[in-house]
């Protein structure tokens, strides 16, 4: 049976069934039918008070029912309770390791809250949404987020909230290397009045401690991260604050080359963090532990722990999801809460005119599977279209690919005949000092590059040795595959400045240095993707980093940008093809 006519039975067996099902009871019927009538204030306190119990379920069920109301709201104090039950309810999914829906809840709730003069918790709104996109490490738009939460805030005066978002922005500026504005952030959090509590306690020590460590006070910063672990812990508060100081902890001493406090500290923040469930948070700490019993020589535990890296890694939020998966009728009964708190606040009326919604729903039904085969039907033309599209555009790319690895062959050949003929020349010269006389300098290279170009503009023919010098360099080694790797480096590697290197590579390729690099990666990422080696060991991620990319978002982004397609969908067309080949040997 084909994917579209499941479906299509699918749609047909769930629309007649929803009058049969209308009847059965959810288990938080009777908990609706008992509230739904309540004013919209009097749920939200019930809901904090299942929350305050424990009963997260129960407590969401009452937030949503608020956040489902239809109708206007007739006055301010409905408005905020709208989207106080807005943001109530997302905390509720964040709390639960569902950012999605968090999201999803927070953007309603902010929609509800700037379309009223008061604007209520739209500051708060803004803080969490941006907490989610560092979840993601998409630091650059939670700046943007926090950011416009601190214009609403300062507007509503809002201290408190003004505080945790400058606390968060310390973390954040920090993250994508920018300590000078981080220091400023801080210097903000430290006059602004806010409730003194464990936790801002420990926050105050905390970002201080990473301004001491981006500033490049490595002794300093890691004796105040081992107080605020050992603060922590005696305070009581949630474990993830520990980890987080054992976490800086290990990584200062191991730059530090203090591999044994490294191991400890870094031993401490893994033991914590997996007791607690916390592993998702802490990935990084298995790459660390792996590399430094790499180092010590501890084969063993070094593969194990960097097994375990790249399974949690490759499989983002896995963790979460897993303690999703375990609730999963939960989140089920949820869903189906949803649909019937929407139901039970439209037309009171509807329970004593079954009949006529029956015929409504038949109609309704007929027209839905009329056009819903129109939509299949022009759904698959275009999935074929598409997909003959795709197989082009990886054929293109695969064409791209396999004709860069031929020059590369054919120049490394060539190069090889050069280097054998001048060889045989200088052995059977009678004189081959005069030879080697007559090289001319600008063909040796070029280690003095710098001085000599320093003051004056690159002419063709230096432009031209240039060009040769950095394709030899990027088409024979693949030190462009470094996450840190940058145009000094490059110029490094061809002996001469990035000056030089820039305007080169902007006059030959018409490029600039990112596109130049970014390129040559993806090339070799779609050989890595395309090759049986690397796709039965290495996931997209781990093939994404291998290539130079830190970020898997990026990788992403700009692999789609050269080839027109994503990894996932390259990778499959690959083992389609490697599978296509494999049968027609077989069959042969």
């Amino acid at each position: 049976m084909s994917t579209y006519l499941k479906i299509f039975l699918s749609i047909i067996f769930f629309t007649l069934s929803t009058v049969a099902q209308a009847a059965k009871e959810n288990k938080y019927d009777k908990l609706i039918s008992r509230c739904s009538d309540w004013p919209s204030g009097r749920i939200i306190a019930a809901g904090d008070k299942y929350l305050a119990a424990g009963d997260s379920e129960k407590a969401l069920v009452m937030y949503i029912m608020v956040c489902n109301r239809t109708g206007s709201p007739l006055t301010a104090e409905e408005v905020r309770t709208r989207v106080a039950a807005h943001l109530k309810a997302g905390n509720v999914y964040y709390d639960s390791g569902n950012y999605s829906k968090a999201q999803m809840f927070y953007v309603e709730g902010l929609k509800a809250g700037e379309a009223d003069a008061a604007k209520p918790h739209v500051a708060v709104l803004y803080k969490n949404m941006g907490n989610v996109h560092c979840m993601f490490q998409d630091y650059e738009k939670g700046i943007y987020l926090y950011k416009a939460g601190i214009k609403e805030g300062e507007a509503a005066n809002d201290n408190e909230t003004l505080y945790k978002i400058y606390q968060n922005l310390i973390g954040a500026y920090i993250y994508i290397n920018d300590p000078a504005t981080a220091r400023q952030y801080y210097d903000k959090a430290g006059k602004t009045p806010h409730k003194v509590t464990k936790i801002t306690k420990f926050m105050d020590g905390y970002t201080h401690a990473l301004l001491v460590k981006a500033e490049g006070r490595l002794g300093r910063a890691v004796e105040e991260f081992k107080r605020l672990a050992a603060y922590a812990d005696t305070a009581g508060i949630d474990p993830r604050y520990e980890c987080s100081a054992y976490k800086e902890a290990y990584e200062i001493y191991e730059k530090m080359g203090n591999i044994s406090s490294a191991l400890e500290y870094a031993d401490r923040c893994k033991t914590l963090a997996e007791s607690s469930g916390l592993t998702h948070m802490f990935v990084n700490t298995y790459k660390q532990l792996s590399d430094i019993y790499a180092r010590r020589g501890d084969t063993g535990k070094a593969l194990r722990l960097k097994s375990l890296y790249v399974d949690i890694k490759d499989s983002v939020f896995n963790i979460r999801e897993f303690d999703m998966a375990k609730n999963q009728q939960f989140m089920y009964e949820i869903e189906k809460v949803e649909r019937d708190i929407a139901l039970l606040n439209q037309d009171k009326e509807r329970r004593a005119q079954v009949i006529k919604r029956q015929r409504l729903i038949i109609v309704c039904t007929m027209t839905v599977i009329i056009i819903v085969s129109l939509l299949l039907l022009y759904v698959y033309r275009q999935k074929r279209q598409l997909a003959e599209s795709y197989r082009s555009l990886y054929q293109l790319n695969r064409q791209l690919a396999d004709n860069d690895r031929t020059a590369k062959a054919m120049q490394k050949r060539q190069t090889d005949e050069i280097t054998t003929l001048r060889a045989r020349l200088e052995h059977d010269s009678a004189d081959g000092e005069s030879l080697k006389a007559d090289v001319r300098p600008e063909d040796t290279p070029r280690a003095d590059a710098e001085s000599r170009y320093k003051g004056s503009s690159l002419n063709d023919g230096q432009r031209e040795k240039l060009a040769e010098a950095i394709t030899e360099v990027m088409d024979n080694s693949e030190e462009f595959c470094r996450p840190d790797f940058s145009l000094d480096m490059l110029a490094g590697l061809v002996s001469s400045n990035s000056n030089y290197v820039s305007q080169t590579i902007n006059a030959v390729y018409n490029k600039n240095f990112s596109n130049y690099i970014n390129e040559y990666r993806i090339r070799l990422a779609c050989t890595r993707l395309s090759d049986p080696k690397y796709c039965g060991s290495y996931t997209i991620r781990s093939i994404g980093e291998s290539v130079g990319f830190g970020a898997y978002g990026t990788f992403i982004n700009v692999f789609k940008r050269v080839t027109g397609m994503t990894p996932s969908l390259y990778q499959k067309m690959a083992l389609e093809e490697q599978a296509g080949a494999s049968k027609t040997v077989h069959d042969s």
